[in-house]
């Protein structure tokens, strides 16, 4: 059996085939990526969450009228809790972004993303 030959239309049909092929796995690679960055920033999210809620909690110990009389089994006053509260919502917002920014790109990867913001809001870290 003769095997067919090769013409220029037959060659632009391969090379249209294989690009589409690598094309794909491209995005697929993109879209694992940008799926981990979002696992990630969602855990990061889950975590802080869980420390701002504890905050929270502690914020519920002390006397609003005394805002620097400490309790005995707390290391910190409510000043600091408060302040502690802030930095943490800080925190969440930056994580929340992240993550819907990343989910989005995931079930988008043909699409280019803006850069992350300057900097992480844990660096530097405030002295409490």
């Amino acid at each position: 059996m003769k095997m067919p030959s090769m013409t220029t239309r037959r060659w632009m049909y391969s090379i249209a085939v294989m690009a589409v092929i690598l094309a794909a796995g491209r995005l697929w690679a993109r879209r694992a990526a940008y799926l981990r960055l979002m696992t990630e920033h969602a855990s990061g999210e889950a975590l802080v969450n869980s420390w701002l809620r504890d905050a929270r909690g502690f914020e519920s110990h002390f006397d609003p009228t005394e805002p620097k009389k400490r309790i005995a089994y707390l290391p910190f006053d409510l000043i600091e809790v408060r302040a502690m509260i802030d930095q943490l919502t800080v925190f969440e917002a930056y994580h929340s972004s992240l993550r819907r920014k990343y989910a989005y790109a995931a079930w988008h990867p043909w699409e280019s993303l803006p850069p992350d913001p300057p900097g992480s809001p844990y660096w530097p870290l405030p002295i409490l």
